[in-house]
């Protein structure tokens, strides 16, 4: 690891690959405003007077690490459909290679349709199937995933799971072998689902309810919270486990070392997407040559940032530089 200072971290960032495995998913909005209720039933008629999509998922974690100058590799699923293609066009904008990227047909692009109506969200429709990827898709993966990280530009990786198929248990195991053969750290963002099959890895990120859950642990002081970390890390083999805790901050736990970071979020508009921006941000931190407490300190103020604005948005590197300049 490289003594440096968080500013000169984020600058060591540009150009760098970081690959991201799990489920890509397409962010549809309708936006309108509320006037009458139809005479049909009593629900609201959104006249809608705006559309949009954004990258959702996984593919918000892609948009992350491109913002801070990196060069995002996906490794997912798409339909091979009209929202399959404006995925990977959407992520082809913001400078991802999408070779990575395999459409079937035997399952739809995901996609979260959201409608929001005089600043209120009224609805959301989702079209996705939550099975596991067929085990030949799941090799095609893998076997991209392998010939990319022998290539050496491959200089982190995220698994990114959002219970949508992509990271069946095959996957999960196999791409921790490959990055691990090449000294090619792994950072976790995990779901209930598999949340003991990441063996291995270097970072492991589950936030406060998913760890409660998963171990079955009260956890009600700040020494139950460090025996659960303990326990998980040792359970997992993991070098780090990186709490996410809300509006507490996070915690990040090693064998040798604990630090509570407390939150650097001025104000709270909405927190979706802000686990998606952690993660990204202390990939690359840490593919930088940033240590894993530095990576979090510098994830932990780009998570401030964006539970500021609505959406999942990604962090704008112009105020994460600000922002860590204080650090």
């Amino acid at each position: 690891m490289i003594n440096l200072k968080p500013v000169e971290l984020l600058d060591r960032c540009h150009g760098l690959h970081i690959a991201v495995v799990g489920d890509l998913m397409l962010d549809r909005y309708l936006v309108g405003k509320v006037e009458r209720i139809s005479p049909e039933a009593p629900v609201p008629i959104v006249d809608v007077r705006d559309e949009f999509i954004l990258p959702g998922g996984a593919a918000n974690v892609l948009q992350n690490i491109s913002a801070v100058g990196a060069i995002p590799e996906p490794f997912g699923v798409i339909g091979e459909d009209t929202d399959g293609v404006e995925l990977r066009q959407l992520l082809e904008n913001f400078g991802c290679e999408t070779d990575g990227i395999v459409a079937v047909t035997d399952r739809p692009t995901t996609v979260k349709t959201r409608v929001l109506a005089d600043s209120h969200h009224v609805v959301r429709f989702d079209r996705e199937h939550r099975s596991d990827i067929s085990d030949a898709i799941g090799k095609l993966l893998v076997t991209k995933l392998r010939e990319r990280i022998a290539t050496g530009e491959i200089k982190a990786v995220i698994l990114q799971d959002y219970n949508k198929g992509v990271l069946r248990t095959s996957v999960i195991r196999e791409a921790i072998a490959i990055a691990r053969e090449k000294n090619v750290p792994v950072l976790v963002d995990p779901k209930q689902k598999n949340f003991f099959e990441y063996i291995g890895v270097t970072v492991f990120k589950p936030n406060l309810r998913e760890m409660k859950t998963s171990l079955n642990f009260a956890m009600e002081n700040e020494n139950g919270l460090l025996d659960g970390m303990r326990k998980l890390r040792e359970l997992l083999q993991a070098s780090y486990i990186l709490l996410t805790r809300g509006a507490q901050g996070m915690t990040l736990h090693s064998e040798l070392d604990t630090l509570s970071i407390p939150t650097e979020a001025r104000k709270v508009a909405d927190v979706s997407g802000a686990g998606d921006t952690v993660i990204a941000i202390m990939a690359t931190v840490m593919a930088a040559g940033g240590d894993a407490f530095s990576a979090a300190r510098i994830a932990n103020c780009a998570a401030g940032i964006v539970v500021g604005e609505v959406g999942a948005v990604p962090v704008k590197i112009e105020d994460l530089r600000e922002a860590v300049s204080q650090l």
